[in-house]
């Protein structure tokens, strides 16, 4: 019940943010055939989090990158690009933060990447962006993946940088709400 409500909030979401892809300007809903590519790269991003969602529930395992073993933060990135968009991404959350291109935490986008350091400002933690402040990650050993909020102290104390991996064409101008703006 819990993802389904998510996937709902995640529509309402895109649907904020790529007004064009899902409407026209009378605000009927576009097909793809009238928004061309523009609805196809929006409905690439609502795949990947929507695939993301589906993890939700799966056990943390070190060094993991298959959901039917387990998954570190870093595999999960590494599983839902690789599956939803065929990008194949380290399994490292170091080398990922150097991977697409930077963004300010005031700009998130859902299918950003979001970039936390735990020890002595060393990147060690990565997590997916899935909108309204929230993201999808894999927190640790002895837990699942799951869906942690942004606007936390903790996770804002640790947020270290984010990184656009989908190519940004397809999103508009309208920056995403941050509560901490």
């Amino acid at each position: 019940m819990k993802i389904t409500i998510l996937r709902l909030v995640l529509t309402l979401i895109l649907a904020a943010t790529f007004p064009s892809a899902y409407a026209d300007s009378t605000g009927t809903l576009a097909s793809q055939s009238q928004a061309g590519a523009y609805f196809t790269q929006a409905e690439a991003a609502t795949d990947l989090i929507n695939y993301a969602l589906s993890l939700v529930g799966v056990n943390y395992r070190f060094g993991g990158d298959k959901p039917a073993t387990g998954l570190d933060c870093s595999g999960l990135v590494r599983v839902v690009f690789n599956h939803v968009d065929k990008i194949l991404l380290p399994h490292n959350a170091r080398l990922l933060s150097h991977e697409g291109q930077p963004i300010s935490i005031h700009h998130l986008r859902p299918g950003d990447l979001l970039f936390f350091h735990m020890i002595r400002h060393v990147i060690t933690h990565v997590g997916i962006y899935i909108g309204n402040n929230q993201f999808i990650h894999a927190p640790g050993i002895g837990q699942q993946v799951e869906v942690a909020n942004l606007d936390n102290a903790f996770w804002l104390r640790h947020f270290d940088r984010a990184r656009r991996i989908i190519d940004p064409s397809m999103f508009n101008s309208v920056p995403d709400r941050i509560s901490n703006q």
